[in-house]
């Protein structure tokens, strides 16, 4: 028995034990009953709420998934998660290992790439779309 069956048993044994309405008791156990009846409304309404979150979360879920699929296939440089203007990422012509140097580097003319050894000359190309960036010469 689910707890609305239960409490509709309740209700009919009230009424079924034919309590004089006029005495303490009988009024307390009224009253009980139907604060138990708005607890179980609360319930109910909370258990909506519930499903329709976890739809929500659902379907924020889904276009998490979407946006990481998204930034997987997309060609970035996953070192630069934190661009600052003073930091570049490079990534290696020989080894293809990916790496960030800073604008002191960069105007130094090259860097050792940290995977391999090779060296590679920097410098920059204008790029109408975004700030300079190093590239290498």
């Amino acid at each position: 028995m689910n707890t609305v069956e239960k409490l509709g048993y309740l209700k009919g044994l009230l009424d079924g034990l034919d309590f004089d309405d006029n005495k303490k008791e009988t009024k307390m156990f009224k009253a009980v009953i139907d604060v138990l009846d708005g607890i179980m409304q609360d319930m109910d309404g909370l258990g909506e709420d519930v499903d329709l979150l976890a739809e929500q979360v659902d379907e924020i879920d889904q276009d998490l998934a979407d946006v990481e699929e998204y930034l997987e296939d997309e060609d970035y440089c996953d070192c630069c998660d934190d661009e600052e203007d003073d930091e570049y990422c490079i990534s290696c012509p020989n080894c293809g290992e990916e790496f960030v140097v800073d604008a002191d580097t960069v105007d130094e003319g090259g860097v050792e790439c940290p995977s391999c050894g090779e060296y590679l000359e920097l410098g920059f190309v204008p790029d109408d779309e975004e700030e300079d960036a190093p590239t290498e010469e």
